[in-house]
């Protein structure tokens, strides 16, 4: 058993390499699209890398919990971790979705784009951005 407070590294190792699965999952919809017409019959990289990343967190969450010692500590910790970046993200795509380019008001969706927003991109710029407005005040 490691001492107490210290991470073990290969739970960290195997964490960032499906974090980088997922990104290309995400990059080879636009950049790598023959790497991922070859790669998708034997293998999809952002199943995979989410899959992994919530077994490794299931083992990570309670270890933490029982370090913590206190589940109101543990999610104090929790929340201070990890509610900054997710408010930074979300500032970030509210003045992206606000003040972002309006080059892709021509485009058609990209592959991964579904169901009522990708009727919305179809229609017209302005039913686009009332479905990214409705994404948006469901996250906030």
């Amino acid at each position: 058993m490691p001492a107490r407070g210290r991470r073990l590294a290969w739970l960290d190792a195997l964490r960032g390499i499906a974090a980088l699965f997922v990104v290309l999952n995400h990059l080879d919809f636009l950049v790598l699209k023959q790497v991922r017409a070859a790669m998708a019959r034997a293998f999809d990289p952002g199943l995979y890398g989410v899959f992994v990343f919530f077994m490794v967190s299931g083992y990570i969450v309670p270890a933490s919990l029982e370090r913590k010692g206190s589940i109101r500590n543990f999610w104090i910790s929790r929340f201070f971790r990890l509610f900054p970046l997710f408010a930074v993200a979300i500032a970030g795509v509210y003045v992206l979705s606000r003040f972002g380019s309006r080059r892709a008001e021509g485009r058609r969706c990209a592959p991964g784009c579904r169901g009522a927003c990708a009727r919305a991109h179809a229609q017209r710029p302005a039913r686009r951005d009332q479905c990214h407005q409705r994404a948006l005040d469901a996250l906030l």
